[in-house]
């Protein structure tokens, strides 16, 4: 916990500069005049003792001083309120900053991995405010051990063993709350992968197209008859642990209370007995408050940075995610044209054993059309991923001389932003070239969509602005292709955006594809076989390994995978 303390401090100066230093210093004033005023009253009191009611330059200096104390405090929580503002903005610019930078550095194989993946969602959910949520929290602590510092001044001047004993009463309610905390961290870990499977049930029961087909099939109270499985059994576990940690928090009140007790009772009889002073007394009655006071922070403070501590680890964690390594490619001219090369090309996925490309090879020119096809699992969508250099290959060669990639993926993003916007994602230093825009629209035959508002490029997709226009599936699929044609010198890649279409209907926008790519390099890949016909060469995968490779007709004469394949699906297209 210390430790977690330390860093949540580093964390916030790094991002916060010197207006977390302020922060803490000024916090670190107010504790002392905290504890101050506690001897402040006890020289204020017996001042008063000894002069009685007469007016004298000592009772009015020692009440004056009492009093610019309090005065003080009101002046630094109002210092500490509009550094708070500063300290908040800077922490939020400059760690989002952070934060996105590393997301679009990280390696792409993290998405894969369930430990790696919960750290990168815990990060999404606004981590500046759990740092500084330890922040205050490590800084209330440091207030709350300063004026039980002072307490342990006021306390010395009766015994010093007193003292020694007040600290070895509040070690025991250290310990006793960090048992406490330690109980509640492991439940929540254990618990993030059930976090995640409620989130995932709660999307579906507001996501607009879950809640359609749910209601249709009639089966949202199955999905909230899941939901309320997994949410029982997580808060009937963190109920019973949230009442074991309460008792043990309940033991540190009860030791603490029983020893300010006999503290009173003990500077009673010396008070009674003339052994000590009036306004050392009051002092121990203002102490023992303070005591009772700063040992419930103490215990409110690690209960509730049980959450936030949780996410400085995460952010170390995160921090120290793998990085994609972008130059592992081979990218030098190949021939002076611009070819993409896979040479004797391995690969399996992180994790796991099996490879999913075994030893493939095989050359796509600069302004080729090429159609990878096979069965479902074959590899083929690997082979994408692997040529946008999202993983990095076990064994062989990637040699790529292209300027640029523009896929479309059957899994495309409907972006709720306007038109111009989800066009121009795939150029995105066009997004100004108002009349490529246009053509894009046009070449992906979505120019229908402009045609539903007058704000044309600049209307707003989607529901999430008042004045959105939601599209139909279609469109939005068109809209996909437009982004993948705005780039007028990219290589493009389809990965089956037309699996939803009929196949009558994919043959026909395959054709007016590569009509429209005749002048650029393209890649299709697909299950079915509506575009192998029009292309220059066909792939054809099975289980990781390239079975055959030529034109559809000398495919077809050679009468193996292919043929099989094409003849099966032939009546989808009569």
């Amino acid at each position: 916990m210390l430790k977690m303390y330390i860093d949540s401090f580093r964390i916030m100066i790094k991002h916060s500069k010197m207006w977390g230093v302020l922060y803490m210093l000024v916090s670190v004033c107010n504790a002392l005049l905290v504890a101050a005023q506690l001897l402040l009253l006890q020289n204020f009191i017996n001042q008063l003792s000894i002069y009685s009611i007469q007016i004298s330059i000592h009772v009015i200096f020692s009440l004056s001083l009492f009093a610019l104390s309090y005065f003080l405090q009101s002046i630094l929580g109002f210092v500490i309120a509009r550094i708070d503002i500063r300290l908040t903005k800077l922490l939020t610019e400059n760690m989002n900053k952070l934060l996105f930078d590393k997301i679009s550095k990280i390696d792409y194989a993290c998405y894969e991995d369930e430990k790696m993946y919960n750290i990168i969602q815990r990060m999404g959910d606004s981590p500046q405010d759990k740092f500084k949520s330890v922040f205050l929290t490590s800084l209330s602590t440091l207030h709350a051990f300063i004026v039980l510092a002072g307490v342990s001044i006021v306390f010395f001047q009766i015994s010093y063993w007193l003292t020694l004993s007040l600290l070895i009463v509040l070690a025991g309610v250290v310990y006793c709350s960090t048992k406490g905390m330690n109980i509640l961290n492991a439940t929540i870990r254990q618990q993030t992968k059930d976090e995640r499977i409620l989130n995932y049930y709660n999307g579906l029961l507001v996501e607009k197209n879950a809640v359609f087909e749910l209601t249709v099939f009639r089966a949202i109270p199955y999905i909230v008859k899941l939901r309320k499985s997994v949410e029982k059994s997580v808060l009937r576990i963190l109920f019973r642990r949230y009442l074991q940690a309460d008792a043990i928090y309940n033991v540190s009140t009860v030791l603490i209370v029983c020893w300010v007790i006999f503290a009173l009772f003990y500077s009673g009889n010396l008070v009674i007995a003339g052994q000590t002073s009036i306004g050392l007394f009051v002092a121990l009655i203002q102490a023992s408050i303070a005591i009772i006071g700063n040992v419930e922070t103490l215990a409110y403070n690690f209960s509730d940075t049980i959450h936030s501590m949780e996410m400085v680890r995460y952010y170390y964690e995160f921090i120290d995610l793998p990085e994609r390594n972008i130059d592992f490619r081979n990218n030098n001219d190949i021939h002076n044209e611009k070819d993409i090369i896979f040479n004797n090309v391995s690969f399996k996925y992180p994790g796991t054993e099996k490879y999913v490309l075994k030893n493939i090879s095989f050359k796509i020119g600069e302004k080729e059309k090429v159609a990878i096809v096979g069965v479902n699992g074959a590899g083929k969508s690997t082979i994408i991923k692997l040529l946008l250099n999202l993983y990095e290959i076990d064994n062989g060669e990637i040699r790529v001389d292209v300027n640029m990639f523009s896929p479309v993926f059957q899994d495309y993003v409907n972006y709720y932003l306007t038109v111009r916007e989800n066009v121009a994602f795939s150029d995105i230093d066009k997004i100004q070239d108002d009349k490529s825009i246009y053509v894009a629209l046009s070449k992906g035959q979505a120019s229908d969509i402009l045609e539903m508002s007058t704000n044309k490029l600049e209307m707003n997709l989607g529901k999430l602005t008042d004045d959105g226009v939601d599209i139909s599936g279609g469109q939005w699929q068109r809209l996909a292709v437009s982004r993948c044609l705005f780039p007028a010198d990219a290589f493009v890649i389809l990965d089956e955006p037309t699996a939803s279409m009929d196949p009558i209907a994919e043959s026909k926008m395959y054709g007016y594809f590569l009509e429209t790519l005749k002048d650029q390099g393209c890649l299709i890949i697909s299950h079915r076989l509506a575009s192998a016909k029009l292309v220059d060469k066909i792939l054809v995968l099975q289980d990781g390994f390239i079975a055959e490779q030529g034109t559809h007709a000398e495919l077809i004469e050679q009468k193996g995978l292919y043929f099989q394949m094409f003849s099966a699906q032939s009546s989808w297209y009569n």
